[in-house]
């Protein structure tokens, strides 16, 4: 059988041309994981472009996993007479569709490139079918990746070293509760990790769309990339962030990037738990993909090498362009 995907485009064409290449090595990922063929090409039907793939009939957890594709617009049966017969999936936003795209601000990383960061990270991992998934953000800054991740049922924690950024993360989120009139506990605590107090809150809230009677919730902590791991050593299953893109963010200014990412890696693979992966998006003008590769080899990952996975670089803007490293951590390493 014959299938398609619909992607969302955008309006750049010439970041839409690299998008096409971020959809179709998302696509493979995502055919991989549900034991499918990793097969892809593009087609276009009655001046419409889609990605399509061969299959068997698709069964309902492979619907689910397709869905979780970050430009998914529509997923389609082709035909043999080229109509399209949609296929469905149970899956939707459990907190709220809008959450993550109602914040807008200066350095915000795109919804949608999030999405596929999460998918990369999720899908890589040996853990995707588990249940009580948890997400770590190391740099989560006002909470997108947390609120996607939420959306999904995953339990997400977000750590950054600025406090403004966690406490405005927290206003927001505390708002659109309220608004909503989704019943809530908010927690204030603290841990302590090698003497260093790291400021804390929890968010516990009804899942408006899940099951009758689900929870889900969100953590927050102020506190540097460097010393995530003491948020909870082998407690995450994945990692995610979008790393700094300037120069500004080196470490008490010296090193730059590329000694923030030695200094870091340990702390990400003692926080994920084995068969974990972590997603990393970075700015090659900035940081060099072996920088990052390197480091993640030297903390003891595993770098995920492949057509899925090389050729992701792409460009974002005037002196950004963005690329992705998926480390996993070994299942023997612990």
């Amino acid at each position: 059988m014959k299938y398609g995907i619909l992607p969302v485009r955008h309006s750049n064409a010439r970041y839409q041309a690299e998008l096409s290449t971020l959809a179709e090595k998302e696509l493979l990922l995502l055919l991989k994981a549900g034991g499918l063929t990793p097969n892809a090409q593009w087609m276009t039907i009655s001046g419409v472009e889609l990605i399509t793939f061969e299959a068997d009939a698709l069964t309902a957890e492979q619907a689910d996993i397709l869905s979780d594709h970050s430009l998914l617009y529509w997923l389609f049966e082709i035909r043999s007479d080229n109509s399209l017969m949609p296929v469905l999936s149970q899956k939707q936003a459990l907190l709220g569709e809008d959450l993550p795209y109602i914040q807008k601000y200066k350095g915000k990383t795109n919804e949608r490139f999030t999405q596929m960061l999460i998918n990369m990270a999720l899908y890589s991992s040996s853990c995707f079918r588990e249940e009580g998934l948890k997400m770590l953000d190391p740099m989560c800054g006002r909470g997108t990746s947390l609120f996607l991740a939420a959306n999904r049922g995953v339990t997400p924690t977000g750590a950054d070293a600025s406090r403004s950024e966690i406490a405005e993360c927290s206003r927001f989120f505390k708002r659109y509760l309220e608004y909503h009139r989704i019943k809530h506990k908010q927690n204030k605590h603290a841990r302590t990790h090698k003497g260093v107090n790291i400021p804390m809150e929890t968010f516990d809230f009804a899942m408006p769309f899940g099951e009758n009677g689900s929870r889900g919730e969100i953590a927050l902590a102020t506190v540097d990339a460097r010393n995530v791991h003491g948020l909870g050593k082998g407690a995450y299953h994945i990692l995610v962030a979008d790393l700094p893109y300037g120069v500004q963010h080196a470490p008490s200014g010296k090193g730059g990037l590329a000694a923030l990412m030695e200094e870091t890696a340990e702390a990400y693979r003692a926080a994920l738990k084995p068969g974990g992966a972590a997603a990393l998006a970075f700015n090659v003008n900035t940081l060099k993909r072996i920088q990052v590769t390197e480091a993640l080899e030297k903390a003891g990952f595993e770098i995920a090498e492949g057509e899925i996975y090389d050729g992701m670089a792409h460009w974002v803007e005037q002196a950004v362009t963005r690329d992705v490293v998926v480390g996993i951590v070994p299942e023997k390493h612990r």
